[in-house]
């Protein structure tokens, strides 16, 4: 008898940590496997021209665009105009947005990956713990990675299929997460519903700058006034919602129409963090 209550005891003690101070993942992550890809397009808005070659090392990125149960767990208040708990967090600034990451980190025992001072904020790349995507990464796991099939949005050439999109009007809202068709890599709303926060400061002329170099891991200029939208939102015209272009905000508040949130990404730990590179052409190039 005396042995099952110890037993009892300690697997009592065991879910009491398991629970609390070892939290497990809330966030559904897919893996995107690293590799070389040509980012943007020779036909379009100036800030996507000059097609360049970048490399990237493995990255997770999230299942979904975070939702507002996900953002008030964490922030305890719910910024959005548009509110339902499955709903994209909307109405985010970048700032907030970074805060978000360093505290869910914080919460899941990982090392969060901002130093934030104020408006002056630094990323560790290296740590485990959740962030912003680079724009490389968005528009690479966006195409769908080593399994892209080239598709205009992401995961088909029809917007209906995938993406929430809007006729410019005022009131259009935003829509649940998931309910679409996800891309090749299972990557749910990367065309519409909201625009998405990137790491990247924003230059319209990056992408010159780069089209003559082999870029590995790139993480946008070294500063810049604002930071790198993507996706498109429920307002936008189809333009905006494709995989390759580009729009940006200032980080200190949400754009005027206020559609915009995030999805996290994270760093891989051990053998899956060395980023070898074991194809090197996505396909249809």
């Amino acid at each position: 008898m005396l042995v099952i209550e110890i037993f009892a005891a300690l697997l009592f003690i065991y879910i009491l940590l398991n629970t609390f101070l070892f939290p497990k993942e809330t966030v559904k992550m897919v893996f995107v496997n690293g590799g070389r890809y040509k980012m943007g397009k020779e036909i379009g808005f100036e800030a996507e021209r000059s097609v360049h070659v970048v490399y990237l090392e493995s990255f997770w990125i999230g299942k979904y665009e975070v939702t507002q149960q996900e953002w008030e767990i964490i922030m305890t208040e719910n910024p959005s105009v548009f509110n339902g708990k499955h709903k994209p967090v909307d109405n985010v600034s970048w700032y907030d947005a970074v805060k978000f990451c360093n505290r869910l980190s914080e919460r899941e025992g990982l090392n969060p990956v901002y130093d934030i001072n104020r408006y002056d904020v630094t990323c560790d790349f290296s740590k485990n713990g959740y962030r912003l995507p680079t724009e490389a990464e968005w528009e690479f796991a966006a195409r769908g990675g080593l399994l892209s099939k080239g598709y205009l949005y992401s995961g088909s050439n029809s917007h209906h299929s995938v993406a929430w999109f809007g006729t410019g009007e005022e009131n259009a809202i935003t829509h649940p997460v998931g309910k679409k068709e996800p891309n090749e890599l299972g990557l749910y709303d990367m065309s519409g519903n909201v625009s998405e926060w990137c790491w990247d400061y924003y230059d319209v002329n990056f992408y010159r700058y780069c089209k003559f170099r082999n870029i590995w891991n790139v993480k946008g200029p070294e500063k810049g006034e604002f930071r790198v939208l993507r996706g498109g939102d429920v307002m936008n015209p189809l333009t905006h919602l494709l995989t390759t272009t580009r729009s940006y905000g200032t980080p200190v508040a949400a754009p005027q129409d206020k559609r915009v949130g995030l999805r996290l990404a994270r760093t891989p730990e051990g053998p899956l963090s060395l980023g070898i590179i074991k194809r090197i052409f996505v396909k249809g190039e």
